[in-house]
């Protein structure tokens, strides 16, 4: 290497050999950082270094030295992100259903290359990906880009949707070419990634699951213009009416709960969804509104909270609850 190279690249590979060898635990002393230099073609001396070194900390980069037993290590000391940090990232992607085994074993390979070689064989060991259920479509991340896109470019989409079959395969499901497609917003529930969109003219929009999308393109046709409306540009109000990614008519439900249970609608539905005007009951307990969307599946989350909170109101929802339980009842009495 000529020696101007060498003087370019210099400053490069000590920032990396520091960064691939160095911890708060684990420091380099001036020897062993010129002779990983040398195993690099990169031929220096000791001043230059302690010059690139406090260059780089003049970046902000955080390098620290430490004294033991007469000797002084060098070591990365501020990284943008604590093992902690790194090991929460990793252990979502692991958990996550939306992408494929590979794909997970790949990120958090990345994951582990933003620490040193010693906290990223610790984050190795602790992370588990093996068992985990995850999809079979490769393309989702490829499909979150392209979704991404569209919408940033403010167009449709178009996807063939997906469905599971009895030989556990993706299969195209009935009328499942899907056109003219306006994306609203990405939403990650449950370990999954939904797309929120409306179909073409529609009022109300729909909910796809981005790993059961195939062959997605973005059209040359422009989006609908509800997509704009305040409800869809505000992810968080949109989804805190909903119980899982079900859709119904939107209705504003009464509950009467003890004080103590208060914290399951707030766990359910969020802070700012829950509204307590105050208002007890003879019995003591508070009357509680939520606005959501209607669904068997939230009558199915109710069911299992009955102990601790009470449908109240409206009477239509409190109605078509109980024809819900009445109806599983009847079912359970049949299959007996």
């Amino acid at each position: 290497m000529k020696a101007s190279q060498n003087n370019k690249a210099k400053l490069i590979y000590l920032l990396e050999v520091l960064y691939e060898n160095t911890d708060k635990e684990h420091g380099l002393t001036m020897p062993e950082i010129l002779k990983k230099l040398e195993e690099k073609e990169i031929i220096t001396e000791r001043r230059s270094i302690y010059r690139d070194i406090s260059l780089l900390n003049e970046c902000g980069l955080g390098i620290e030295k430490k004294i033991l037993r007469n000797e002084t290590f060098y070591y990365i000391g501020k990284r943008l992100f604590s093992l902690a940090e790194l090991k929460l990232l990793a252990d979502s992607i692991a958990a996550s259903k939306l992408i494929t085994k590979k794909q997970a074993e790949d990120l958090v390979k990345k994951i582990e290359s933003l620490t040193s070689r010693f906290e990223a064989v610790s984050l190795a060991r602790e992370v588990y990906i093996e068992d985990r259920a995850k999809t079979e479509n490769t393309a989702v991340i490829e499909n979150i880009g392209l979704i991404s896109k569209a919408r940033k470019e403010g167009l449709c989409i178009d996807f063939e949707y997906l469905e599971w079959n009895h030989e556990k395969k993706l299969v195209k499901r009935e009328n499942g070419d899907k056109k003219d497609i306006s994306p609203c917003f990405l939403e990650l529930y449950d370990g999954n990634y939904y797309m929120i969109a409306l179909e073409a003219d529609a009022q109300k929009p729909k909910h796809y699951r981005v790993d059961k999308m195939s062959g997605v393109k973005i059209s040359d046709k422009p989006v609908n213009r509800l997509i704009y409306s305040k409800e869809l540009k505000n992810p968080a109000l949109y989804s805190a009416k909903l119980t899982g990614m079900y859709s119904g008519p939107e209705v504003r439900l009464k509950f009467e709960v003890p004080e103590k249970k208060i914290g399951i609608l707030i766990d359910h539905f969020g802070a700012e969804a829950v509204m307590i005007p105050q208002v007890r009951e003879k019995n003591g307990n508070y009357v509680c509104f939520v606005d959501v969307e209607e669904s068997e599946l939230l009558f199915g989350w109710i069911m299992g909270v009955s102990g601790s909170i009470k449908l109240a109101g409206p009477k239509e929802s409190v109605e078509r609850y109980r024809a819900l339980l009445k109806r599983n009842l009847e079912e359970t009495d049949n299959g007996d």
